[in-house]
């Protein structure tokens, strides 16, 4: 039995987490506001996030609404109004990648990139 070649995998650098942002990232990024603060609406979020991170240039409100319902049926955020979001069950390992995620941020943000 020959063994994995894992040479074409890479570790994940700052690029990955804080440029251009979207799919997984922004739902993460999405979901790190709603721990940090309980329940926003989606104006409040869009507006964290565009001074947080750098939004991939495609991701619009109504593409953070959709990464929200995406959460929504998982379980992981509620709706409790209109474009109104509150923090659902989020597993434990999921909050420990979404938190290295933003403190990896956090890092980059601190070296003025």
């Amino acid at each position: 039995m020959t063994g994995h070649d894992y040479s074409a995998h890479r570790e994940k650098t700052a690029r990955d987490y804080y440029h251009g942002i979207r799919g997984a990232r922004l739902r993460h990024a999405a979901l790190a506001v709603l721990i940090a603060i309980g329940s926003c609406s989606i104006d409040e979020m869009w507006t964290f996030l565009n001074g947080r991170h750098r939004l991939d240039p495609s991701v619009t409100k109504k593409s953070l609404a959709d990464a929200l319902r995406y959460e929504c049926a998982k379980g992981r955020a509620i709706r409790i109004g209109y474009a109104t979001y509150h923090i659902g069950d989020v597993s434990v390992r999921t909050r420990r990648r979404i938190a290295a995620e933003e403190r990896e941020i956090g890092v980059e943000l601190g070296r003025g990139e």
